[in-house]
């Protein structure tokens, strides 16, 4: 098996020249660097991110590589919003990028978990918690909480501290040691991974989860004439992966339990 490149905006044209020599065709996707999903090699020990190697097994055998651009989520968001991306994002999902065609399977279900400095006796307990509190979260993203994100989406700094670009996670829970927030909250696999490649587990504590799980899964533009057929590869590759082991296998790999069959169902 050819090694999948990442494709870095200094590197395009170089990998292109020898890309399409092996791959009947390269999906050009977007995505934010969201490790342990999403990952950059060169900062992850040559790690990829679990949903690129999953996706790796599903399209791979099928004749199909992907090029990857690393955006911020804000800007992934206004890009796909605006038509101004190609065949498709890495994580969709979300409400805020409506068009896309998605799987009725996620490839990553999460909850958002809020994350406070050991010591701290804060916990979540409802809407009502988060309005004596600091906290810190991405710009951009959703929880899938209706009343968290409306109450995101009307405070204002310092009630809310948005932060967006590169290293979001590493750069939040700095402020949080830093006491400059009382309150993280991020995506669980996000937290934790990162969390542990810090070793920066002692110094927090979970306060609390949010509710419903939100699904990341690969989303697909409707102008590419496969869309439909992509998001329905996604969906039986699943259930190949999860039935013969190898699902569990990369997940394990990053640290990851396996989630039940009936989380993993969009609808």
């Amino acid at each position: 098996m050819m090694r999948k490149k990442l494709m870095i905006t200094s590197l395009m044209m170089v990998c292109c020249l020898s890309w399409h020599q092996a791959y009947a065709e390269t999906l050009h996707m977007l995505s934010p660097y969201y490790c342990p999903l999403v990952c950059d090699p060169e900062q992850a020990d040559g790690r990829e991110g679990f949903v690129v190697d999953i996706l790796t097994r599903i399209f791979e055998p099928a004749g199909y590589a992907f090029e990857i651009k690393f955006v911020p989520y804000a800007r992934l968001v206004a890009l796909v919003n605006d038509g101004e991306y190609q065949d498709g994002v890495l994580l969709g999902g979300s409400p805020h990028m409506s068009d896309l065609i998605l799987p009725k399977r996620t490839i990553a279900p999460q909850r958002g978990v809020f994350l406070v400095r050991a010591g701290n006796s804060w916990r979540y307990q409802g809407l009502e918690s988060l309005k004596p509190i600091r906290l810190g979260f991405v710009l951009g993203y959703s929880t899938m909480n209706e009343d968290i994100d409306a109450y995101l989406a009307t405070a204002e700094d310092p009630a809310v501290q948005f932060i967006t670009g590169e290293n979001s996670f590493k750069r939040n829970l700095l402020k949080l040691l830093a006491d400059r927030i009382n309150v993280l909250l991020e995506a669980n696999f996000t937290a934790f991974y990162q969390l542990n490649s810090m070793r920066e587990t002692e110094q927090v504590e979970i306060a609390g989860h949010t509710s419903p799980v939100f699904h990341n899964t690969p989303g697909f533009s409707p102008k590419h004439p496969q869309a439909q057929e992509f998001a329905r590869m996604v969906e039986v590759g699943l259930v190949t992966l999860r039935k013969n082991g190898e699902l569990a296998q990369i997940l394990s790999s990053y640290g990851i339990q396996l989630w039940s069959e009936e989380i993993e169902l969009r609808e």
